[in-house]
């Protein structure tokens, strides 16, 4: 079992309302979120190192389009 935390500083509250739209059970990985102040506290938890690549993969492209996105203007 591999689990692991991620604890996002900056922007929470937009990563948070993006990230509650995703699919949040992957299989045999998962994700959870929550807010903690001005965090977002995401908690990974995988069955394998290959789950455990997917879900990260998952959320390293969600926030790499975040990233792109954040400074565009309508």
């Amino acid at each position: 079992m591999f689990d692991s935390t991620i604890i996002i500083r900056q922007d929470a509250n937009a990563l948070d309302k993006l990230l509650s739209i995703e699919q949040h059970d992957l299989g045999r990985s998962s994700f959870n979120q929550k807010k903690n102040g001005s965090q977002l506290i995401l908690e990974v938890k995988a069955e394998d190192a290959i789950a455990f690549k997917t879900v990260m993969n998952t959320l390293a492209k969600i926030f790499i389009v975040w990233e792109k996105t954040k400074n565009l203007e309508a």
